[in-house]
């Protein structure tokens, strides 16, 4: 019980810090609070669709880290 606690206390003062201090920025939505992978697959659809409208070039990575994580 008492890690839990700790563990909370930490996170807390870590991700406050984080933010207070613009450690991260927008484009970063992992362990972020109203971040999410959803939100992520939003911006990254907006983005990819606005440059199709526009003409531009898009270039795009995928990777697979299914193997890594042995899953």
């Amino acid at each position: 019980m008492a890690c839990k606690l700790l563990e909370h206390v930490l996170s807390t003062h870590l991700r406050r810090h984080i933010d207070a201090n613009n450690i991260l920025g927008e484009a970063n939505h992992g362990f972020r609070s109203r971040h999410s992978a959803e939100t992520q697959l939003l911006v990254t659809t907006h983005d990819t669709l606005k440059h199709l409208d526009e003409g531009k070039q898009l270039d795009a990575l995928s990777f697979d880290f299914s193997k890594a994580f042995d899953m």
